[in-house]
């Protein structure tokens, strides 16, 4: 299967169109996939991230600004 991927030529799609690949491939993931357990190394971090992101939310962006921020810089 990755062998008749990698045959596909990616880069007659614009950059959008990737991106919206991306996002398909992304979701038909996590429609399928499960809960896992983390280590608790990985517990620790996520309860850190997400109690910096509670405490300063405008630290962070949106996916949708992050990927307006990319797409604009492929057009300059």
């Amino acid at each position: 299967m990755i062998d008749a991927l990698k045959k596909l030529d990616f880069n007659q799609l614009t950059v959008a169109e990737r991106f919206d690949l991306i996002g398909c491939l992304w979701d038909s993931i996590e429609d399928e996939s499960k809960p896992f357990d983390l280590a608790n190394a990985q517990q620790e971090e996520l309860r850190r991230r997400t109690k910096h992101h509670d405490e300063h939310p405008d630290d962070f962006l949106s996916w949708d600004e992050v990927k307006s921020q990319i797409l604009s810089r492929r057009s300059e």
